[in-house]
């Protein structure tokens, strides 16, 4: 639910196949539906460029406001899809620069996360993540069938957490904590 500018351009060969092409997209202020649940957006931009065989994420941003008068949540995102002998191969990195620990039910929409989303939220009702990045690499064959994720690896830095991990045992304050995703297999 937001205003979106679409710009697309498509080169084609002798035969009116598809050679190169390039669409950039220009979100404004609104709300994506994900799942059971939105997520309020302030802006939003994104462009892909490529062939029929890659296909580049150039540029993904997008900005969210927990709360109003809050500071603002940036999310970006680059990447590649690869399509070579009926396999699929997607490398993506994201980073986030911070969110707040409490803007969370507002900006993880309900029924994504599986179990790890009422989890934090109920009991990391308070911080700050920052300097987030990933790193992942998936494979597929050209169908989608078979996903697998062969690469994973990132960091994200906690503090001034306030985390409820053993009730009725008060909670840690001001705690401090870094995510490590060293492998698919490894946290």
């Amino acid at each position: 639910d937001a205003l979106v500018a679409l710009d697309a351009t498509l080169e084609l060969d002798a035969d009116l196949q598809p050679t190169h092409g390039q669409l950039t997209a220009q979100i404004g202020t609104g709300a994506v539906h994900i799942a059971t649940g939105t997520v309020p957006i302030q802006h939003a931009v994104l462009v892909l460029a490529g062939t029929p065989d890659l296909v580049t994420i150039d540029t993904a941003q997008v900005a969210l406001q927990g709360h109003d008068g809050g500071p603002v949540t940036t999310v970006q995102a680059s990447g590649s899809l690869r399509r070579d002998a009926g396999r699929l191969g997607l490398t993506l990195a994201l980073t986030l620069d911070q969110v707040a620990f409490a803007d969370l039910p507002r900006l993880w929409p309900a029924g994504t996360g599986s179990g790890a989303r009422p989890w934090i939220i109920e009991n990391i009702t308070a911080g700050i993540a920052r300097n987030a990045h990933v790193e992942l690499g998936l494979e597929a064959n050209s169908d989608l069938s078979g996903v697998a994720l062969t690469r994973a690896g990132g960091t994200l830095d906690g503090e001034g957490l306030t985390v409820s991990w053993l009730r009725p045992v008060p909670p840690i304050d001001q705690g401090q904590a870094q995510l490590r995703i060293q492998d698919p297999d490894t946290i």
